[in-house]
């Protein structure tokens, strides 16, 4: 049914993608904070609080959101994550990571909320759970991608390895919002 339907897969497609290139800053946060930031584990609890805020509004945000153009809304949650982490990447100072950590919170929690919309929205009742098996994945993917996270920093570092795929995703989703119905 995934691979008939092309709403479906696109919109899981879009969600796997950036699960893999996207979220693995989240596993590499604490040696990010460490090497990068030169920073412990404070910096880091209050990296992730904020972040939080920013979920919690991107939340809202979909939860008030029209129903229509939630497809771009995806999109442009999943663009909006890239440039953030791009942001977050090069970003040396913990001042200027801060309200880069809220963006990262709004783009991921949109993301999640918005494509979990989208699945219900257009699966069929039949395979609808099916499909959200499939959906959550995503959760798995996540070890892919810090593996392959993790193999770029160890050859070229954190920060070229992190915002370089994250670079890739904002292109990614450009070309998305462009070519794709």
């Amino acid at each position: 049914y995934v691979s008939r339907d092309p709403t479906i897969r696109m919109v899981l497609g879009v969600n796997f993608l950036i699960v893999i290139v996207a979220m693995p800053y989240t596993q590499l946060l604490p040696g990010f904070v460490s090497s990068v930031l030169h920073e412990g584990p404070a910096i880091q609890g209050l990296l992730q609080s904020v972040q939080g805020i920013g979920a919690v509004v991107g939340a809202v945000f979909v939860a008030s959101a029209p129903s229509r153009g939630r497809g771009k809304m995806l999109i442009a949650c999943g663009a909006l994550l890239g440039v953030a982490i791009v942001g977050f990447a090069s970003s040396t100072i913990v001042w200027v990571t801060l309200p880069i950590m809220v963006l990262l919170g709004f783009g991921q929690a949109g993301r999640m909320a918005i494509g979990q919309v989208l699945i219900q929205e257009y699966s069929t009742e039949e395979y609808r759970g099916r499909v959200v098996s499939v959906w959550f994945m995503q959760f798995g993917l996540v070890q892919f991608g810090t593996f392959i996270v993790g193999q770029l920093a160890e050859a070229v570092g954190p920060q070229l390895a992190i915002g370089g795929l994250a670079a890739f995703l904002v292109v990614t989703m450009g070309l998305c919002m462009v070519f794709a119905p």
